[in-house]
């Protein structure tokens, strides 16, 4: 059951900083395939709820508020808006 809450929290804090602004679309036309391919990287059959909480799990992992803002950028996500969730998560 803590695991399950666990999840919703997180999946609450980043709908309430508009989960689907995560991702940023460079202008750089280069870019933008890489961009589409990591987003497409947080697909899942299951639905966008989960597809988000891999996101943030990943974030999390690579270093979160502290150090996760490479992997934001490689990724293509807003650090600051990855922030905001933990913020609101962790209220």
């Amino acid at each position: 059951l803590h695991k399950c809450s666990d999840d919703m929290v997180t999946l609450v804090a980043l709908v309430a900083v508009d989960g689907a602004n995560i991702f940023y679309r460079p202008t750089m036309k280069e870019e933008q395939a890489s961009a589409t391919a990591a987003k497409q990287r947080f697909y899942d059959a299951d639905g966008d709820y989960a597809g988000l909480l891999r996101l943030y799990k990943e974030w999390a992992q690579a270093g979160g508020i502290r150090n996760g803002l490479h992997w934001a950028k490689a990724n293509y996500v807003h650090s600051r808006a990855m922030c905001r969730a933990a913020d609101v998560r962790d209220q």
